[in-house]
């Protein structure tokens, strides 16, 4: 995975990001959105033959990065918690993963 910041400023961040599934972004936009301090937070792809996205991040107060590392930082502890359920559930279910 590649990450470029392409603008940064005191209320918004636009980075370019190769090498990810959509899916990670779209986890880590929803819970940059549960962040009562972030006005905007969206990821596109602009073109489909391009193998990069953009996510783009606007706070209301506070700093941009410190709520992009929030959002990962939990992102990350839930999919912890779902992984070690899981391995839990199939534990159970008669095996190990």
């Amino acid at each position: 995975m590649d990450v470029r910041v392409l603008k940064e400023d005191q209320k918004s961040l636009e980075l370019e990001i190769s090498g990810i599934d959509q899916s990670v972004l779209q986890v880590i936009q929803q819970e940059l959105l549960t962040d009562e301090n972030v006005s905007f937070a969206a990821f596109n792809k602009p073109h489909p033959l391009l193998k990069t996205q953009k996510m783009s991040l606007i706070m209301k107060t506070g700093k941009p990065r410190q709520a992009l590392q929030l959002a990962c930082d939990k992102a990350y502890s839930k999919a912890k918690a779902l992984e070690e359920s899981i391995t839990k559930a199939l534990e159970q279910y008669g095996g190990s993963v």
